[in-house]
């Protein structure tokens, strides 16, 4: 295959974009793209290695798969084992054993499903992670496990049919990312670290290169799609986008540019080529690979140490450190186990050898990784203060375990109900009570367990992760219809036919119903009956009316900005006020609290049976100071989730409410 020096310009691009937007360096609002264009240029580039190759099948796969090998762990390598012993002296006991796991998911190219299955990429607390970014080199390393056996199928077997199949697979994999980042919840986490919903970007480039080699670009459409497709792929990078919602406009823009760069660049001269193959481009394309994966754990830690984002002046010495040892790491690291290129030479001892070596070390890192996962936290720390703030991390209450999802780990009936018995066999009980809503429902389980058990009832639970207890909607959030709330809720309201309760509590995270401006200024009460929060509350409260004696509403709990335990570690241990660390009313953010209470208040008031309670006036201070916990344990178990203990904590609430 034929050297581009453009396609290295693009590379430069997307390494640049992606490094500026982690750096937080003004003007790359959407760089995270940067990723999404490596992707691009990936399919392009093993379609057209792979078309190149005549050889019989075994041999491509064998070269291929050996190349893949010496392009990318030497360097990924290299990076795991520096950032491997930087932890070690940095991460607190919890987050360095989570990075074990991360280190062997980033070795055996899994990361992306160990972070899938952990955060977001666009979670505050992701920042913390220094192996965040490997989760693309998973990504692609899952295509090129897949991709070369079903193309060299297709190529000897049914040639016809590359370009038909590519593009439906192209088609489907957009498709169901969009649906599903519509319609499943968390479903922008799976549509972004799922190679299923990130096969289109790098099939996009596969169909280039089939294009590309069946047709010949005439030369003016040619410098149209240069430029259109530069302009594009701008535009999309530096223009603000959706982050945390893959698929996006900005992204489709990125990835159609740099198609059509690709494909119109192929066989003409222009302007575009010549400022995309300039010296400066082509040298930060050749480093990109380096570059992606040495800054990121430079920007991590200095976030993890410093507990705030870089300056500007800090983050281009960051950028700068960054680029050096992508250079080294590139004339050192990479270009000694790169041999060949794109030529099709057979596979040499030398690279057998070469492999062997890599090999060696990945399955040591792999093994590494779960040895530290698996460790004992503490182990290798001296218990100073910091150390055991951060051991003290607190457990969701085991109830949250078979409760959150709406199932009772033993057989559950058809609602998915998870029931609580009073104790007493035989006895003559009352209705029962009900406890409905999503996580932060969950966790007042121990109160209202305890107290059912007083008042010899039994506790119903129906609760589902990030699922608001609105029973007369069709489980819309944020605007858009949650097809597993929708279900979730459609079970409850046939559950809950024709039953009655003594009591029933509607507890949620109030605050993500709350949308667009309400969140940023305070808003008259005719505004606040026409929100979105105010409606679906409502006939909630109307349908529930007849169903219950009373019905208990807790207002929004103080929230951290961050995990609590690992905060208060963190600031311990690197000198930084414990303060920023605590709870607080409405995140900081007045109006968006002022505005999610005084919408309780009016969907509330007036209504025979209806109580709502404060949850602050026993976790916040009469000062307005919210702490964490007291002597004898912590109240939260994360940043907004309370502990058994915290939960506790409310019983004396809920016992006035229902008297």
């Amino acid at each position: 295959m034929k050297y581009r020096k453009e396609i290295d310009g693009l590379r430069a691009i997307a390494v640049l974009a992606v490094v500026g937007y982690h750096a937080h360096l003004p003007g790359f609002a959407s760089g995270y793209l940067g990723v999404d264009i490596f992707f691009v240029i990936s399919g392009y580039l093993i379609t057209g290695i792979l078309t190149g190759d005549d050889r019989p099948t075994g041999q491509v796969l064998a070269a291929f798969y050996l190349r893949r090998v010496l392009r990318l762990l030497p360097a990924l390598f290299a990076v795991l084992l520096a950032t491997t012993l930087a932890a070690w002296f940095i991460l607190l006991p919890l987050d360095f054993q989570n990075y074990g796991w991360s280190l062997a998911g980033a070795s055996a190219f899994l990361a992306n499903f160990v972070f899938w299955a952990r955060s977001g990429y666009f979670e505050s607390e992701a920042a913390l992670n220094p192996l965040l970014h490997t989760w693309s080199l998973a990504v692609e390393e899952q295509f090129y496990i897949f991709f070369p056996l079903l193309f060299l199928f297709l190529k000897r077997r049914f040639p016809s049919l590359l370009l038909p199949v590519f593009v439906g697979s192209l088609l489907i994999s957009l498709a169901a990312a969009e649906l599903v980042v519509r319609f499943v919840p968390f479903g922008a986490s799976h549509t972004f670290f799922l190679l299923p919903f990130r096969a289109w970007e790098l099939l996009l480039g596969a169909v280039m290169a089939l294009i590309g080699l069946r047709w010949t670009v005439p030369s003016r459409l040619g410098h149209s799609l240069l430029l259109t497709g530069l302009g594009l792929v701008l535009w999309a990078v530096f223009s603000p986008g959706v982050a945390g919602r893959t698929p996006n406009a900005n992204l489709v823009l990125a990835c159609a540019g740099t198609a059509m760069i690709i494909l119109g660049g192929g066989g003409i001269q222009s302007a575009v080529k010549s400022v995309l193959a300039a010296r400066p481009m082509v040298f930060f394309g050749k480093i990109s690979y380096s570059l992606y994966l040495w800054h990121w754990p430079l920007l991590s830690f200095f976030v993890y140490v410093a507990m705030r984002a870089p300056s500007p002046g800090e983050a281009a010495i960051l950028v700068l450190a960054s680029i050096l040892l992508a250079v080294l790491s590139w004339r050192f690291v990479e270009q000694p186990f790169r041999a060949g290129g794109f030529q099709t030479t057979p596979v040499t001892d030398a690279w057998r050898r070469n492999a062997r070596i890599v090999a060696f070390v990945g399955f040591g890192i792999v093994a590494l990784g779960c040895v530290i996962g698996l460790s004992a936290p503490g182990a290798r720390m001296v218990q100073d203060a910091a150390t055991r703030a951060h051991m003290a991390r607190i457990d969701d209450p085991e109830e949250v375990e078979v409760c959150l999802n709406g199932v009772l780990a033993t057989a559950a009936p058809p609602g998915g109900t998870c029931r609580f018995p009073a104790p007493g066999a035989g006895v003559p009980k009352a209705r029962p009570m009900l406890l409905l809503g999503d996580s932060h429902a969950t966790d007042l389980i121990p109160p209202l367990r305890k107290i059912a058990a007083e008042n010899s009832v039994d506790l119903e639970v129906f609760a589902r992760l990030s699922c608001p207890p609105f029973l007369q909607d069709s489980a819309a959030r944020n605007g858009r219809v949650n097809l597993l709330c929708r279900h979730f809720l459609d079970n409850v309201s046939t559950s809950l036919s024709g039953a009655r309760f003594s009591t029933v509590v509607l507890s949620a995270r109030w605050y993500g119903s709350v949308l667009d401006d309400l969140r940023r200024s305070p808003a008259s009460d005719d505004k606040l009956r026409g929100s979105f929060l105010f409606r679906e509350l409502s006939r909630t409260l109307e349908a529930l009316g007849p169903r219950a004696d009373r019905i208990v509403v807790p207002m929004p709990r103080p929230e951290a900005q961050s995990e609590i335990a690992g905060c208060m570690g963190r600031s311990l241990r690197f000198g930084h006020p414990t303060s920023a660390c605590l709870p607080q009313r409405g995140l900081g953010h007045p109006a968006w609290y002022q505005n999610t209470v005084r919408i309780l208040q009016l969907a509330t008031q007036g209504r025979p049976g209806v109580v709502l309670v404060d949850p602050t006036v026993l976790l916040c201070e009469r000062d307005g100071h919210c702490p964490a916990g007291d002597d004898e344990g912590g109240w939260y178990s994360d940043e907004d989730h309370l502990s058994t203990r915290g939960s506790l904590r409310l019983a004396p609430l809920f016992r006035q409410a229902l008297h």
